[in-house]
Parts: C-alpha cells; sequence; structure tokens
C-alpha cells in the first residue's frame, strides 16, 4: 500500500511511504527555512515530481482548525487537534488525478500515541500506556491491544506552553503585560536545559516554578 500524507500549517511536511518503507520526506522549514512554516505549494509539485504512481491513501495531519486556516481556505477536511477515539477519525474517499482513492485522517493527540508506539520495542498488539508532554498536552493514556486508547488522566496541563513561559520572562524583549507565550520559546529552553549546572533552585526560583506549574490553565497559555 502506497501512502501519500501531509501537513499542511505549522511544522508543514509531505512524506510518501511506499509499501511499508518511506520513500521520501519533505519538511517545510528545512534548509535554513522559518520554523512552524506551512508547506508550500513547490514542495508539493516537487513531491509530487519524485511519485510515479498514484498514491492508495492521502492522509491529512489533525490540527486546530482556526490555524489551518491561516493558510488552507476551503472546508474543513482533516481531524482535529485533540480526541482519540476511533469515532473521531476521519474516513472516507477523495478524487485526485482522476481516480477515486482513499482519504484519512486523524487528530494531533491521537497520532502522538500511535507514532511513539510504532516507534517503540513493543510487538503490535501489546496493551501498554502513554504519556503525551507537549505545548497543549500533558496527560497519561491507556492503550489496549486493540489499539484502543482511553485518557488515564492529565497531571499537567499545557505543559510545554507553560515552560515557554519561563524563558519569556528572561527575555527582556519579551512584553511582559502579555497573556501570550511565543510558540518558538519552547526549543529555546530545551536547548538552555542541557547547560543547567543541576544545582538546588532557590526559594525565588522555586516560587517561580511554582506559579508557573501550579497556576491555573488559561486559555492563553
Amino acid at each position: 500500500m502506497n501512502i501519500l500524507a501531509f501537513n499542511p500549517a505549522h511544522d508543514g511536511a509531505v512524506s510518501y511511504l511506499k509499501d511499508a518503507h518511506l520513500a521520501l520526506s519533505v519538511e517545510a522549514e528545512k534548509n535554513s527555512n522559518y520554523r512552524y512554516s506551512p508547506i508550500s505549494s513547490g514542495d508539493v509539485f516537487n513531491v509530487l515530481g519524485e511519485i510515479s504512481e498514484i498514491p492508495d491513501v492521502i492522509c491529512t495531519g489533525g490540527w486546530w482548525p482556526r490555524d489551518h486556516f491561516e493558510y488552507v481556505r476551503g472546508p474543513i477536511d482533516h481531524a482535529g487537534y485533540r480526541g482519540v477515539l476511533k469515532n473521531e477519525i476521519i474516513v472516507g474517499r477523495r478524487h485526485f488525478l482522476g481516480q477515486s482513492i482513499h482519504c484519512f485522517s486523524s487528530s494531533h493527540e491521537r497520532s502522538h500515541l500511535l507514532c511513539a508506539f510504532g516507534m517503540s520495542p513493543f510487538p503490535k498488539g501489546t496493551p501498554c500506556y502513554a504519556l503525551i508532554w507537549e505545548g497543549a498536552i500533558g496527560s497519561f493514556y491507556e492503550i489496549d491491544s486493540e489499539l484502543n486508547i482511553d485518557v488515564v488522566g492529565e497531571p499537567l496541563a499545557k505543559p510545554g506552553n507553560r515552560y515557554s513561559m519561563l524563558y519569556g520572562l528572561a527575555d527582556p524583549s519579551f512584553p511582559k503585560n502579555t497573556p501570550y507565550f511565543r510558540i518558538s520559546d519552547a526549543g529555546k529552553l530545551m536547548a538552555l536545559a542541557s547547560f543547567s549546572r543541576r544545582n538546588e533552585p532557590t526559594t525565588s526560583e522555586m516560587k517561580l516554578m511554582k506559579f508557573l506549574l501550579e497556576g491555573p490553565s488559561q486559555a492563553a497559555i
């Protein structure tokens, strides 16, 4: 089975799987382009130029609808950011170069889990637990032998967004009167963490961490 998959907006990318092997992958932010860049029409045509046959399935990555609309106009044909149930998957058919082929879209949340499971050493059908710890999601999950997913609990809402605020607070150019974080700060903070001396936090540092990690889960965070 040949699968053409793409994510149009945040971290835009196109990949092509031929008989379960990755044949090509194009990421918009590579080759010194801006981070989080959407995929361009030029990238899409370059990928199509490398494909010698019509794919069996086209897959679309799930994301916040409002973010996709910033770059993609038209009806919503992809799954959302959140959602782990199988009935939240979008499955159907679409026309591609004159042929009717299968189309599929799964949520960003569910994709995180299945990608982690697929790259794990666990054999297919092995029940397990998983954790998503990223920008907007900080939850534990249970995955059964049929790949049904249940949310066990959410110990911390929006952990990555909270961590990003720490970099912004230390950056003089970041406005301190805004309720919004900068999406690029999370990666910068992770890079700086490698230089940590692992000292015991001071009283003021503990107070700041308590504020960031135990504060209310606001929509802006």
